[in-house]
């Protein structure tokens, strides 16, 4: 007796694609887990959906991303060794994994999504015994139309009442303009974490991670609790 699994996957295969073209992004990741031609289905509507939004580029952060060293001392603060030396891709990739983070902020410009990373920025690094948080910027294409979308327009204030002269630790104001989505309307393309030294215009950079290639995660299995599936989770 035939399952309807069994009956669904006997369906020419044209017929099964167009059945996935139903599906949003969210489900298309869930269907993904069934079985291997699913994930293969789930991946070819994924590509399809890439490529037909491949101009609706936009940029956005993940988690907070721990960058603090906790050997740090006050004398390492100009050198900055005052943040970690090495941060793994696998942890910039899992703080934008969907079960991590269910909103985002869209910028259309990858400088206005570093100020917001920077306004995220928890903890004082110029502080002993601190953890410092701040998140990555992910380069990521939109799945949806942009007919409907509210643009919202913020002023935010980085380094809240500190005044370091020609720092980047300076206070200052950033104009951001951006619209809100669901973590599932969006593919990420790229990952990376870019840490503001002290001198403007310096950072320390993590990644970049590549999202057609990540064998890094094969890699490290037995580091990390990552199962890989499709390149949109």
């Amino acid at each position: 007796m035939k399952t309807k699994l069994s009956e669904f996957e006997s369906l020419p295969r044209e017929i099964q694609k167009r059945v996935f073209t139903f599906f949003s992004p969210k489900e298309l990741i869930n269907i993904a887990s069934v079985n291997k031609n699913f994930r293969q289905l789930s991946q070819e509507e994924i590509n399809r959906l890439k490529n037909q939004h491949k101009d609706n580029i936009f940029y956005t952060v993940g988690k907070p991303i721990h960058i603090s060293n906790p050997k740090r001392t006050i004398f390492d603060m100009d050198a900055g060794t005052e943040y970690r030396k090495k941060i793994p891709n696998t942890e910039i990739y899992e703080s934008f994994l969907g079960i991590n983070i269910q909103t985002v902020r869209l910028f259309k410009t990858e400088h206005e999504a570093l100020e917001y990373s920077r306004f995220l920025r928890t903890g004082d690094q110029l502080l002993e015994d601190t953890e410092v948080y701040q998140p990555a910027i992910f380069k990521v294409i939109y799945l949806r139309n942009l007919e409907n979308i509210a643009e919202h327009n913020e002023a935010i204030v980085i380094n809240q009442g500190r005044h370091s002269l020609a720092s980047e630790r300076n206070e200052r104001i950033a104009n951001i303009t951006y619209f809100e989505t669901h973590r599932s309307n969006v593919i990420p393309i790229e990952g990376v974490l870019k840490i503001h030294l002290y001198k403007i215009g310096e950072f320390k950079t993590h990644g970049p991670i590549d999202y057609s290639n990540l064998d890094f995660i094969e890699e490290n299995k037995s580091s990390f609790s990552i199962k890989r599936s499709c390149a949109i989770s």
